[in-house]
């Protein structure tokens, strides 16, 4: 049968919006969307978006509805879905401003009702064959935006084009299994088939979640151990030119980096976090001198609890950037570590200028993200997100902060 011919008879069947419903379908996409941290909207056979859109990222949101061409991503949409009713598989391109795509298909009795359309992420390694729409609908217009938004666009979420392929195949896969279940009568459906979907939806968030963290991982256990001997080589050097205070803080540096490649899973004991932050504070005093002052204060017998990796230095590094770093006068760092019997508490307290976000923001204005305190944020920011997703909402971290006396970083801190 001719893909004409296909395509023609899809406009028989129920369409998409009869089958499972607006409200339904924009639940679905919000679930997969969280899960993977792609955006979504439903289009219908003809590529006609039929849902709100979910997750869409500013750059994307602007150029379809605020002064980009909106004409170009219609045309998108509806290319990627067409592309999807012919192979009657996920169909993965790249959008017209170079966002790598998928479209996913839904169908019934073999006639396709439409799909998901979903991505926005940003991939330097796909293969050569993937289709690049920038070439099929070119337009002087959405170069400039292109150009003129190019730091809007290089927020988008980046993935290999292995692991966007691992996603796209889960989401199919959950995709079909739930069309399945809805090809049955809606009214006869028992509560263990809405059970076996809300599973499907959890076993595909976990998967996902393993696939990034693999990837996470392996990159950074590549990249620490060379990164560790580059700069062993370099104190050498310094030490051989006579600067001794460079060379101990590059060993301490080279240690650091390398001792933390060494634990690559998602939890250890309390005490080897705690050699990671002595070794870092080791580093800073060398750095500020006489202008840093640190106590450290933990119960012995809770040393060897197992907690989540980086759950204390991702906050210490918090304070000795946005405390010593920033201040003129000398800073003190006052580390606290108990237990209620169930968790730790930790209390880290710096009495430094305590700059508000809005005056950091202006302080840093001219660095876009080329300072430390960008990379300590979206680590602070990962933390917070792990905890509270993992955990629960008592396990979020407190930061509060006092003009002329500092932060105070809370954390309560669950055994693993």
């Amino acid at each position: 049968m001719s893909a004409e011919r296909r395509l023609e008879e899809t406009a028989a069947q129920p369409n998409i919006i009869e089958k499972f419903g607006r409200e339904r379908l924009e639940e679905i996409q919000e679930t997969i969307a969280n899960a993977t941290g792609l955006a979504f909207v439903t289009v219908d056979y003809t590529g006609k978006p039929v849902t709100e859109t979910t997750s869409f990222s500013c750059f994307c949101n602007r150029l379809r509805y605020g002064e980009g061409n909106c004409e170009l991503c219609m045309k998108s949409d509806a290319f990627g879905a067409l592309q999807a009713a012919i192979s009657r598989k996920p169909y993965i391109y790249y959008c017209p401003y170079g966002l790598l795509e998928v479209a996913i298909p839904l169908e019934e009795n073999g006639a396709f009702l439409g799909g998901f359309i979903g991505g926005q992420v940003r991939c330097d390694d796909a293969p050569a064959d993937i289709v690049q729409l920038s070439s099929l609908f070119k337009s002087k217009e959405s170069e400039d935006y292109a150009i003129k938004y190019k730091e809007e666009k290089d927020e988008n979420r980046k993935y290999s084009f292995s692991h966007f392929t691992d996603v796209v195949n889960l989401i199919h896969l959950i995709l079909k299994q739930l069309n399945e279940q809805q090809s049955k009568s809606t009214s006869e459906a028992s509560q263990l088939e809405i059970q076996q979907l809300q599973d499907e939806k959890i076993e595909l968030k976990s998967r996902i979640d393993e696939l990034e963290r693999k990837e996470s991982k392996f990159m950074l256990s590549q990249n620490q151990y060379l990164i560790g001997n580059m700069i062993s080589s370099v104190a050498g050097m310094a030490l051989i030119e006579g600067a001794e205070g460079t060379n101990e803080l590059l060993l301490q540096m080279a240690d650091y980096i390398r001792d933390s490649s060494k634990y690559m899973n998602d939890q250890w004991t309390l005490d080897e976090e705690l050699s990671l932050v002595e070794l870092y504070i080791k580093r800073a005093c060398l750095k500020y001198g006489e202008r840093f002052r640190y106590s450290m204060e933990v119960h012995k017998e809770i040393r060897t609890r197992r907690i989540p990796t980086f759950s204390i230095l991702t906050y210490v590094e918090a304070a000795v950037y946005y405390g010593v770093a920033l201040a003129k006068e000398q800073v003190q760092l006052e580390i606290s570590i108990s237990t209620d019997d169930e968790d730790c508490i930790v209390e880290i307290r710096e009495n430094g200028p305590g700059y508000s976000d809005e005056e950091l923001r202006e302080l840093f204005k001219g660095l876009r993200h080329e300072h430390e305190g960008h990379y300590i944020n979206k680590a602070v920011a990962m933390y917070k997100k792990r905890m509270t997703k993992e955990y629960g909402e008592k396990y979020r971290p407190q930061i509060t902060v006092e003009a002329g006396k500092g932060r105070v970083f809370r954390l309560r801190i669950p055994e693993v």
